[in-house]
């Protein structure tokens, strides 16, 4: 029940945009700010010293997408085009559920139906009654694909759809095209409804840019009795955040603060190397590879327990790769408070 009312409440935060400047103005002004700070502080210790294994796994099946997305890095990637073979895929779920993992969110800089193994991992996942969560962009979801995600019971697939009118999204989402998505994710949801399943929870995740701002109550009114959940969130700093309007800009810490990213999840690639965090789109940071070591051992290791102490305290400025991130001035100011 509580983690349903913190859900509602972050829910409502993301999406009401007076509320989070009006939110993020009072925590960074004296005197408010030295109280909140002291409850915060108080608040990240007592979740992060409780941590002794990540709460989900994202694992990168197939480093392949078919678009160049103006949001996302992936047409920077220089790491080798690798497909995870199903050995290494099945020790790791293994060492999910020896350590009572139980999401597997098959998501990272890859588009998840391009992957030739995708329904044989699904099953292995499924077998082992872990959950599934993928993540799509939808441009090669056919009615095969469909029948097999219902079968499967694939618990929760979120779809990019960025625009409520195809010049938008396709001037975003490159290489896409926006009648073969969309007419793929209501195919999607018409045949799950009308097989009167509950999974997949379907998700449509928005990302605001300055193309598609005008659009973004157009959008809601399209889907609002479709999907199951439509998720809005802001252009990031792995690409364009600068170039967000103002309106969309909220008031930065001082300080950086420490990211949930490295506490709840962790992240692996193709190649079976663990990475930081899911920023990290060319593995510039790695800290583990699960070809030789187990989740705990990674996680336990020296080199992530001393990001993670930077990260504590409030020196994650020192790491390269986290210095330029919003999250660590923006998002993690109130991410604590909704840890699940």
């Amino acid at each position: 029940m509580i983690n349903l009312i913190k859900q509602k409440f972050q829910s409502f935060a993301n999406n009401n945009l007076l509320f989070k400047k009006t939110l993020f103005f009072l925590i960074n002004t004296f005197p408010f700010d030295k109280v909140y700070d002291f409850l915060y502080k108080n608040q990240i210790k007592k979740i992060a010293t409780k941590i002794k294994i990540p709460g989900y796994i994202l694992i990168e099946p197939y480093n392949v997408c078919n678009a160049r997305c103006t949001i996302c890095p992936y047409k920077k990637m220089t790491r080798k085009k690798q497909l995870m073979q199903m050995k290494l895929f099945k020790k790791i779920i293994d060492d999910c559920k020896n350590n009572n993992i139980k999401t597997i969110d098959l998501t990272f800089y890859n588009e998840a139906f391009l992957d030739p193994l995708l329904f044989e991992r699904i099953k292995y996942v499924k077998d082992n009654n872990l959950r599934i969560y993928l993540f799509s962009n939808g441009s090669v979801l056919n009615k095969q694909n469909i029948d097999r995600i219902l079968e499967m019971e694939v618990d929760d697939i979120s779809f990019s759809l960025d625009g409520a009118a195809k010049k938008t999204y396709e001037k975003i989402r490159k290489g896409l095209n926006y009648d073969t998505v969309k007419e793929n994710i209501l195919n999607l949801i018409k045949e799950r409804d009308k097989r009167k399943l509950k999974k997949p929870r379907i998700e449509l995740n928005y990302v605001i840019t300055n193309e598609n701002l005008a659009e973004i109550e157009k959008f809601k009114g399209q889907w609002k009795n479709l999907a199951d959940n439509i998720r809005f969130s802001v252009v990031d700093t792995r690409e364009q955040e600068n170039k967000l309007p103002k309106k969309y800009k909220v008031k930065k810490s001082k300080k950086p603060w420490p990211c949930t990213r490295i506490w709840e999840a962790m992240q692996v690639m193709s190649n079976g190397k663990v990475v930081m965090c899911c920023v990290d789109y060319d593995g510039e940071v790695i800290v583990g590879d699960l070809n030789k070591q187990t989740i705990k051992e990674i996680w336990d290791s020296d080199k992530f327990k001393r990001l993670r102490l930077l990260h504590l305290k409030n020196k994650a400025d020192k790491i390269p790769l986290c210095r330029k991130c919003s999250w660590l001035y923006r998002h993690n100011r109130v991410n604590w408070w909704f840890f699940n």
